[in-house]
């Protein structure tokens, strides 16, 4: 009850084991050092979704290299794919069957496509299925949150962003707040209210 971590934009992953009053790096100097989410499961695993989620307006943003996990509280870890994903905002853990997860993922600030929009696995991270795909090559999803008193339910924030040169743009018609009352199989977008 006492681990705490904490992912930091571009300073890689942390670990306190006395309720935060040290921290310690959790995280390989030689991996990319943003982060954009961290979550446990009830097993102990850590999962960590690289790349900046919310990019500044003009500050340099950086992309991540997919989603890894830590069966030794951050001593090693491995990749379980979405190495396509540009930055991972959200990792949402069934609590009653943790090899049940979702991930949202933002894709690049710079190009179009990759791996966008809500990913879910149900065998632990092996496979992946994109269950909410943008409206564009440039909406990506940047949460996913379980409802916690019906585990068919779920939200997540979809949001087009993208950097030019001459031009920023965040919003536009993918973005919005959808819901899914079938476990991520089929999504609604919402309109005036939850």
């Amino acid at each position: 009850p006492d681990t705490v971590y904490a992912a930091a934009a571009s300073g890689g992953l942390w670990v306190s084991r006395d309720a935060g009053q040290r921290f310690e790096p959790a995280w390989p100097a030689d991996l990319t050092q943003a982060m954009g989410a961290v979550a446990t499961a009830p097993d102990g695993t850590v999962y960590a979704g690289t790349g900046e989620v919310n990019p500044g307006g003009g500050s340099i943003t950086y992309e991540g290299t997919g989603l890894y996990a830590s069966r030794d509280g951050g001593r090693t870890w491995r990749l379980l794919g979405l190495r396509d994903s540009g930055a991972i905002g959200a990792i949402t853990i069934d609590p009653a069957d943790p090899r049940r997860m979702f991930v949202a993922a933002a894709g690049s600030l710079y190009n179009a496509g990759g791996e966008r929009g809500v990913y879910r696995t149900t065998d632990g991270g092996r496979t992946w299925q994109r269950v909410l795909a943008g409206a564009n090559g440039f909406t990506g999803a940047t949460e996913v949150l379980l409802d916690p008193r019906d585990r068919n339910r779920l939200y997540a924030v979809m949001w087009d962003h993208r950097r030019e040169p001459d031009l920023r743009t965040y919003g536009g018609v993918g973005s919005g707040v959808y819901r899914s009352t079938d476990g991520g199989t089929t999504w609604q977008r919402l309109a005036g209210g939850l």
